[in-house]
C-alpha cells in the first residue's frame, strides 16, 4: 500500500512535490521509505530463490531502481536542483 500511495502522490501532484514545503516533506518521507527499503535487499537474502538468470538480473535491477529512487527523492527533499 505504501508503494502504491507513494506512486500515486508522485503521479498526481509532481508540481506540488517539486515546489511546495509540504511537497518537500512528502519527498522526505518517500526518501526515508526507499532509503530503508534499499538495505533490505541484502538483509532478506533472496539468493536461494534466484534459480534462473532472469530472476538474478531482476533482483539486481530492483537494487538499481531502489538506488535511483533514493537519489531522486534526495534531490526533491533537499531541493538540490531548482
Amino acid at each position: 500500500m505504501a508503494i502504491l500511495f507513494n506512486g500515486l502522490v508522485c503521479v498526481a501532484a509532481p508540481d506540488e512535490i517539486a515546489t511546495t514545503r509540504l511537497g518537500q516533506i512528502v519527498a522526505g518521507y518517500i526518501l526515508v521509505f526507499w532509503g530503508l527499503r534499499l538495505p533490505l535487499q541484502w538483509v532478506f537474502d533472496a539468493e536461494p530463490f534466484l534459480t534462473k538468470p532472469v530472476l538474478r538480473y531482476g533482483d539486481r535491477l530492483l537494487t538499481v531502481i531502489f538506488s535511483v529512487l533514493v537519489g531522486i527523492f534526495t534531490i526533491a527533499a533537499f531541493r538540490l536542483i531548482d
